[in-house]
């Protein structure tokens, strides 16, 4: 099951991409900076932990928020404005009480927390302009996250967290994003009567 949920994840990077390339969505710099970092990290840490049943998903959301990332470069928009640094800011914050910690598990907890930073910019983004980010993406990662749960064979803390965050993180985003279009569409239909 990791393996499928670690491919889905991966390909659910390509319509993101695709999406931001022709204009149809334009991704938060702020987030895709932190999620590219935070995936390194979270990739040793989880790896350090003694969690392994879930490391094709964790690969993949490692290597698809760098490549997304550098997309962001040329076609994202923020990560220069008050909210978004405070953001980067307090993720860089994270990391290093992370690094004092010395503990693999703690690490994972602390650069989850870090990870949950980084969403923060996008689900303003999201609340603001919903529509304008495309959903495939997101309901793919969802699916992926759902098959990515199936991997935790022993519900400790190391090996359930991780997928259970990104399952429900993924969850809301395309909630939100879903709601931002349907938003659109309701009130394209009340200006057209």
């Amino acid at each position: 099951m990791g393996l499928i949920g670690g491919i889905i994840a991966f390909l659910g990077f390509m319509p993101y991409i695709t999406t931001m390339v022709k204009g149809a969505s334009r991704p938060s710099r702020a987030s895709w900076a932190i999620w590219s970092v935070m995936g390194l990290v979270i990739l040793g840490t989880y790896y350090a932990s003694g969690a392994r049943n879930n490391l094709p998903g964790t690969i993949a959301l490692a290597i698809g928020p760098i490549v997304t990332f550098l997309f962001t470069i040329k076609y994202g928009e923020g990560g220069d404005n008050q909210f978004d640094k405070t953001c980067l800011i307090g993720a860089g914050v994270s990391v290093a009480l992370w690094k004092g910690l010395n503990s693999p598990v703690l690490g994972l907890c602390g650069a989850l927390i870090t990870d949950f930073i980084g969403v923060l910019p996008t689900w303003r983004n999201f609340l603001k302009k919903g529509d304008q980010e495309q959903p495939e993406a997101w309901v793919i990662w969802s699916v992926a996250n759902v098959f990515n749960m199936f991997t935790i064979e022993k519900f400790t803390i190391q090996d359930a967290l991780y997928p259970t965050y990104y399952l429900v993180g993924t969850g809301i985003s395309t909630f939100l994003v879903l709601h931002g279009h349907w938003r659109k569409k309701t009130n394209n239909a009340t200006k057209e009567a």
